[in-house]
């Protein structure tokens, strides 16, 4: 349905190696696309992963996700899911999901693997599961442990953003509201990072 709702706004996705692109982004730079779609890999190899951060089973609606493709990068990567690198001589490549929770680990000075991170709003904000909840999902600032915003389970976080997002970007990819801060740094001010 969400992938549907992308290729009615910005046309038919293209397939390339392991992954699926729309709406070039020209005044970014020649290679950069709105929505990158990662095709999918085994289950068993992001359980593999998920399960070697910390005693985590990966709840249904995210499972159900990952059946469909190894995380993305939407909105500029404005909204990220976390895959499984595997092809490190394509274009394009998921944010690692052990990378990244080694990394926001260390940034936000984690004793224990107490979340384990799936998602980012465009770097800025990270989302997790409390291993000892793993049904509901808790967004903080990437550099600190502070959960900002809650959403009862995958399903509605992914939604809730996915709406927003796809609001914001007009047909030819451009942000609605670009970052005034980053006026003139088309990288950077068509990347939405603040909460929505």
């Amino acid at each position: 349905m969400y992938f549907e709702k992308l290729e009615e706004k910005w046309g038919n996705f293209e397939e390339k190696d392991h992954y699926k692109t729309n709406c070039s982004m020209p005044f970014v730079s020649d290679d950069a696309k709105l929505n990158v779609i990662f095709s999918p890999e085994e289950v068993s190899e992001i359980e593999k992963a998920y399960s070697s951060i910390g005693d985590f089973v990966i709840p249904d609606d995210l499972l159900d996700f990952y059946k469909k493709c190894n995380g993305c990068r939407l909105f500029f990567g404005s909204l990220s899911i976390f895959g499984i690198q595997k092809y490190s001589e394509e274009l394009f490549e998921p944010y690692d999901i052990l990378g990244e929770n080694r990394r926001l680990s260390s940034q936000m000075k984690l004793d224990s693997s107490e979340y384990i991170f799936f998602g980012s709003l465009g770097g800025d904000y990270v989302f997790a599961y409390d291993i000892k909840n793993s049904r509901k999902v808790y967004g903080m600032p990437a550099d600190k442990v502070e959960i900002v915003v809650e959403f009862e389970n995958f399903s509605v976080f992914f939604d809730y953003y996915f709406r927003k997002l796809l609001d914001e970007y007009d047909k030819q990819g451009r942000k609605k509201h670009p970052d005034e801060m980053y006026k003139g740094i088309p990288v950077l001010e068509h990347l939405t990072s603040e909460l929505l």
